[in-house]
């Protein structure tokens, strides 16, 4: 009962920690991507210039 108790807890263990990694990726990429898009310089196309400069 021993062996098979600490195989399932091992087995829940490797199983917590990915769900872990996974959330904490999921919240790093999110939070890079936020910052990055906040960072950039307006599109080309949305700006006042741009406009006026078709031909």
């Amino acid at each position: 009962m021993g062996v098979q108790m600490n195989i399932w807890m091992t087995i829940l263990g490797f199983i917590s920690l990915s769900i872990v990694i996974s959330i904490v990726t999921h919240c790093w990429i999110r939070y890079h991507l936020k910052n990055k898009a906040a960072n950039l310089p307006p599109q080309s196309h949305t700006t006042p210039e741009s406009q006026n400069n078709h031909s």
